[in-house]
Parts: structure tokens; sequence; C-alpha cells
């Protein structure tokens, strides 16, 4: 199995070791404690869902969020905010653009739910940028057909022309 086939998950709690998923299938999951870790990990790399906890020791869930806003666009977004109220909470979804909130501790057959439709998503966006650089390569390879074919045409264009000044000047000095 390569990389590609895996959902790449970041998880920024101050109990990110201990947090577990049960079976979510084929995950790479990066767990870091802070948020500095986690911005650290979303400028070397990208995630195709990011788990941040509001309370997180040196930086707000948000704010973090907003980072996330920046590296890694296509990421489902999961806030875990215990006890949010509903301010908190709407200001996370219209504010972050947050795509699920969570109270601890998980309910993991949500947070499974979350994961497999992550899981659609990222692999059809890896899909279509497989496709995009197959259509963008053809095309390319289309152009330079298409120049060489227009060079031919010209080359073969320009022999007729030259055959048929060749028989009208025959024509001429035979007809005189």
């Amino acid at each position: 199995m390569n990389e590609q086939d895996f959902l790449r998950v970041l998880v920024a709690d101050l109990e990110a070791e201990s947090l577990r998923f049960g079976d979510v299938g084929d995950c790479h999951i990066v767990r870091c404690r802070t948020g500095e870790a986690a911005l650290k990990r979303l400028e070397r790399a990208q995630f195709d869902v990011v788990l941040v906890d509001q309370a997180l020791p040196d930086v707000s869930g948000l704010e973090l969020m907003r980072q996330v806003l920046t590296y890694c666009p296509e990421a489902t977004r999961v806030l875990l905010m215990s006890g949010a109220t509903m301010r908190a909470a709407t200001h996370a979804i219209n504010d972050v653009n947050i795509h699920h909130l969570f109270d601890k501790p998980l309910n993991l057959a949500l947070m499974r739910n979350v994961f497999d439709t992550a899981r659609s998503k990222a692999f059809a966006r890896r899909r279509n940028v497989e496709l995009l650089q197959r259509v963008q390569d053809q095309n390319r390879a289309l152009e330079s057909l298409n120049r060489e074919l227009g060079n031919l045409v010209s080359a073969r264009t320009l022999t007729l022309l030259e055959a048929l000044m060749a028989a009208l000047e025959y024509r001429d000095t035979e007809t005189r």
C-alpha cells in the first residue's frame, strides 16, 4: 500500500497520545500536543483531516484552525470543544468554517463517520488531481502532434504549389 492509500490525519490535542479512534481504516495519524507543533506539521505536509482541541496549551483551537485554512484548505476540520456554548460553536462554524464539532470524550461512531466521509472526499480529490495531470499531459502531446501536423501540411502544400507552378510554366511554354 502506498502513501496515497492512507487518510492523512493531524490531531492537535494536549491528550493527543491517548486519543484512540477505534477502527477507522487505513490512516496515517500525526499527533501533536501543542498548536505550535501542529503548525510545524501543517507547514511541511498536507492533511485530509485536522482534529484540534479548542483548549490547546499555547494557542486557541480556533486560531490554529485559521492556519489550517491557509495550509490545508481542503481538509475536513474537526474542533473538540468541551462544554461548548452555542455562541462559541456558532463562531467556530461561521468564522473558521469548521465542518464538525465534538465534545469530549469522543463519540467513536461519529468520528468513524467523519473519517469515512473525509476518506471519500480525499481520495476523490487525489483521483481528480491524477486525472487532471493525465489530461494536461495528453493535451501537451496533442499540441505537439498538431504542430507536427501543421508543419507537414505546410510542407506538402508548398510542394503541391511548386508542382502546380511548374506545370503551369510548362503549359505556357508548350502553348506559345
